[in-house]
């Protein structure tokens, strides 16, 4: 997100500002953050594959009002499905807590006996989106291995892009300056992207255009609007699987597959 345009395009509808960290690369989050602030905004910070990223040596998602963590299976905490919501306060938390269980007040849903109490009131009507004792089991389990997880991903992103520096067709992404990426994937712009991606999968690698605008969708009645950067983005990002699951092997083959394809006509 660009901050300047950003701050064109606040208008007095505007409710909240949606910061994502994309694939884990830290956002310009303090400039955002300081727009945002001035005008009386909230920010929300879209961490859900940010978990490890840091900016300025402070993991992402301190900047914003509200942050957000996702725990779908491909994330680096997977708990089968859910997330986490990270608020300012102890009030506001509160508040999230009733709205994600229908709007109930716990503290005063249940009489003596046990039983519904009338007299406990629902102002606020909310949403059935409790995270299980299933999918929170499943995701704790994976904390002790986490930080060896994110240290063999980060390993494996410089590698990456050690390998491929200078590769002709493809620039990696660069950080802003302080940040350091959870590296969901490496990400590349890449001349000729569709068939460099096309080539790739045909060597069964993974890799991903990623995201598609959320403004393109019919559902969001959304009006045109110029977002400078985002075409050329849409066109020329490529992300490539670093996670800690590969090996040295696997790497090799990585490299050598992007190199391929990129000397392809």
């Amino acid at each position: 997100m660009c901050p300047q345009d950003l701050a064109r395009k606040l208008g007095s509808t505007v409710k909240a500002v949606a910061l994502y960290h994309v694939a884990g690369y830290p956002a310009n989050t303090d400039e955002i953050a300081t727009i945002c602030r001035a005008r009386g905004i909230p920010l929300i910070e879209d961490c859900n594959n940010a978990l490890g990223a840091t900016l300025h040596g402070q993991p992402v998602g301190q900047a914003g009002d509200f942050a957000v963590y996702s725990f779908y299976p491909n994330r680096q905490i997977n708990g089968l499905e859910g997330g986490a919501l990270v608020c300012p306060d102890v009030q506001t938390a509160q508040h999230a807590r009733k709205l994600r269980r229908f709007g109930i007040d716990f503290s005063t849903f249940r009489d003596a006996r046990g039983e519904i109490n009338p007299d406990s009131d629902v102002p606020e009507l909310g949403i059935s989106a409790v995270f299980s004792q299933l999918n929170a089991t499943v995701a704790i389990s994976q904390l002790p291995t986490l930080a060896a997880r994110q240290q063999r991903t980060k390993q494996n992103a410089a590698r990456l892009g050690e390998l491929l520096e200078g590769t002709a067709g493809i620039r990696l992404v660069n950080t802003v300056p302080g940040g350091s990426p959870a590296y969901w994937g490496l990400l590349l712009y890449v001349e000729r992207r569709d068939q460099v991606l096309a080539a790739l999968k045909s060597n069964g690698i993974q890799c991903s255009v990623l995201h598609q605008p959320n403004d393109t969708y019919s559902g969001f009645h959304s009006l045109p609007v110029d977002m400078p950067g985002t075409g050329y983005v849409l066109d020329h990002l490529l992300a490539l699987p670093c996670g800690w699951w590969l090996d040295d092997d696997q790497i090799t083959h990585i490299v050598n597959a992007v190199r391929h394809a990129c000397q392809l006509r």
